[in-house]
């Protein structure tokens, strides 16, 4: 399955068989660049109020203003609304960030 997400002005698909790594509220999916095929890493932070929401947006923030040759930049990001609590009025969200893409060989956690 391969999903097409538009940010901004460019197109990315979603190269599903290369899923990255799933942790804590995230989902980390690898993206191909539809024009240039480069790729990119694109962190899923699922949030389910807006306190969950404002930290996201806080790391999204950080990121922005962090410029260091050790720190992965952000390329760039979005939030959308993928449904609501039944039982209450909160949304839920999905901020999506999108960086480079670097492929290194990282050993194995283990948990």
């Amino acid at each position: 399955m391969i999903e097409c997400i538009t940010m901004v002005f460019k197109v990315y698909s979603t190269l599903a068989l290369y899923f990255v790594v799933h942790r804590g509220f995230s989902v980390v999916d690898l993206l191909e660049e539809a024009r240039t095929r480069r790729l990119f890493a694109m962190k899923r932070i699922t949030c389910h109020g807006k306190s969950d929401e404002r930290v996201a947006m806080r790391e999204v923030e950080v990121m922005r203003a962090i410029r260091h040759r050790n720190i992965i930049p952000l390329v760039e990001y979005t939030s959308i609304t993928v449904g609501h609590h039944v039982q209450s009025e909160d949304l839920i969200t999905e901020v999506m960030l999108v960086m480079p893409y670097y492929c290194v060989s990282v050993p194995p956690t283990v948990i």
